[in-house]
């Protein structure tokens, strides 16, 4: 008679914390038949041709016993399925098989990392409290730590200017809104899953809007001159400043009367005004 199982499938739930050697599962496995004929030992078949799950097992050929011979990775696989073939001492040998299913649990023992190593973003100085600023994300290998991941703002982050959500990694403005942006900001920033943590950076640039008119130092400019004043001699020299910065704080002068520009000519740049004819 052939050996019999004692189940015709076998599962066994792992941890991948598991050393080298470790047992997973014993089968067993019996011939009431007596002597040699009766003796069974027990050996390992790929499920396929192609399959190469047992290699990462062996398996006690007397016992039944069946013991890692790699280290397990739930990341490189987390399912394994052979099967065990029991047969006798017999001429002719006698056997029978049954199915075993390995599966690997996970444990958290990868950190996680962003999906960059830096961020950069742009926003203009007119931005509201509590606008998004950008987002950030992070993945985790780990099945255990993927959901559990949290952001934070370590650095960088000078009168509270920026917040969080940590869930998400989405920045934003704060609802205390700073009157004044500096024109940059770098944050420092973190992603932990309980256990490992990784850091990344944003850089953020603040552009000025043009959001003041320039403004006249006076209302009204009074010049007095002889009729016979020269071409081309200084009438008066108006000023005006504009307190926005960079490029929109700067100022053009103009005369918009097309007839008074017979007469007169305004430097653009100082705001000297000189005669014409």
């Amino acid at each position: 008679m052939a050996p019999t199982f004692s189940t015709h499938f076998y599962q066994a739930s792992v941890s991948e914390a598991l050393g080298i050697g470790s047992a997973i599962l014993t089968v067993t496995a019996t011939d009431p038949e007596p002597g040699t004929n009766g003796l069974v030992h027990f050996s390992m078949l790929p499920v396929s041709l192609e399959s190469t799950d047992t290699d990462w097992f062996t398996i006690d050929s007397v016992s039944g016993t069946i013991t890692t011979r790699k280290f397990l990775d739930h990341e490189t696989q987390s399912d394994f399925k052979f099967f065990i073939e029991a047969a006798d001492s017999g001429v002719p040998s006698l056997s029978s098989t049954a199915t075993v299913v390995v599966k690997v649990t996970d444990i958290n023992d990868n950190g996680p990392a962003f999906d960059q190593p830096s961020y950069h973003c742009t926003v203009t100085d007119e931005i509201a409290k509590g606008q998004l600023v950008t987002k950030v994300s992070a993945i985790d290998p780990d099945s255990t730590g993927a959901a559990d991941l949290r952001y934070a703002i370590i650095g960088g982050n000078d009168r509270q200017t920026f917040k969080m959500d940590e869930k998400k990694g989405i920045i934003y403005l704060s609802d205390q809104r700073i009157p004044n942006l500096y024109l940059a900001y770098d944050l420092n920033i973190s992603v932990s899953d309980g256990v490992f943590t990784n850091f990344a950076r944003v850089s953020l640039k603040v552009l000025n809007s043009n959001s003041h008119s320039p403004e006249f130092d006076r209302m009204i400019y009074v010049a007095e001159f002889p009729e016979n004043y020269g071409e081309g001699r200084l009438v008066t020299q108006v000023t005006a400043t504009d307190e926005d910065e960079g490029p929109y704080g700067m100022i053009t002068y103009t005369i918009p009367s097309e007839e008074m520009r017979k007469y007169f000519r305004v430097d653009a740049d100082s705001g000297k005004c000189i005669c014409m004819r």
